[in-house]
């Protein structure tokens, strides 16, 4: 199951900008997308891999840099909660954690991880606009 979903996963990346930018249908965008991937699969599949460990980066230097401070800051304004307290279907681990510093690393992440959701959007838009051209950039300008 995991092969065939990270096939589509690479096939179907341009789906969505052709079905905005060429107003196709769905499965016309997204057989239209699987096509033009398939001749150049590999390289697809470096673009995917690249824009998903920039997220994952991006959101792993944002939970350090910013998060990291912003829970430290608030660790003093949250209580400490062992893991044991909480309604979970976990065994006993004796684990406490720092309601305020999860806040500020789940804060940091997100920051990070949008950080990269730009660059990696940013760079499908140059991958599709090389590839595709762009058909609604003359409509956009009259």
């Amino acid at each position: 199951m995991v092969l065939p979903g990270i096939y589509l996963l690479v096939a179907y990346t341009f789906s969505y900008l052709l079905i905005v930018d060429r107003r196709m249908g769905v499965w016309q965008a997204l057989e239209g997308s699987r096509r033009v991937v398939n001749k150049h699969w590999w390289g697809g599949f470096g673009l995917t891999l690249v824009m998903l460990l920039l997220v994952g980066i991006g959101g792993m230097i944002g939970a350090v840099i910013l998060g990291g401070p912003i829970g430290y800051g608030l660790s003093g304004w949250f209580p400490e909660v062992s893991l044991d307290q909480l309604p979970l279907a976990l065994p006993a681990t004796g684990v406490t954690i720092n309601l305020g510093m999860v806040i500020g690393l789940v804060s940091g992440m997100m920051v990070g991880g949008a950080v990269g959701v730009a660059v990696s959007g940013s760079m499908l838009g140059a991958a599709y606009a090389d590839i595709f051209g762009l058909a609604a950039s003359s409509q956009a300008h009259s």
